[in-house]
């Protein structure tokens, strides 16, 4: 008969790759706490942009921003960052812009990271 302690490893062990597979999963491109931290990099961007452009970021709260098109386009396998590409849209009361970026997400030990590159 088993011990208590080795069959708790054993179920550790076997747990352990779904647990992995969850938070590299959490990481993907679509999805949502991902395409929510690329929103408000974006947001960022844009209210550093209307600042120091416009003097203030008033015209920031009249858009609203979504991302479309999401397409993985690479996953590195050691550090299971995905590489991801989208359409982002910034709607305003009587027209739509959008613009092609691209994105890098990654689940690390100090939890989700989002870097957004080219737009």
């Amino acid at each position: 008969m088993k011990s208590l302690k080795q069959v708790t490893i054993l179920l550790i062990l076997l747990t352990l790759p779904a647990v992995l597979g969850a938070c590299t999963k959490s990481a993907s491109c679509d999805s949502p706490k991902v395409e929510a931290q690329v929103i408000n990099s974006m947001k960022s961007v844009f209210e550093r942009q209307f600042t120091q452009t416009m003097g203030n970021a008033d015209a920031l709260n009249k858009l609203s921003f979504s991302l479309s098109n999401i397409v993985q386009t690479d996953l590195d396998d050691k550090t299971h960052t995905y590489s991801c590409s989208a359409e982002l849209a910034l709607t305003g009361p009587t027209t739509t812009k959008t613009m092609p970026i691209t994105y890098s997400a990654a689940m690390t030990p100090g939890g989700l990271r989002v870097q957004v590159g080219k737009f």
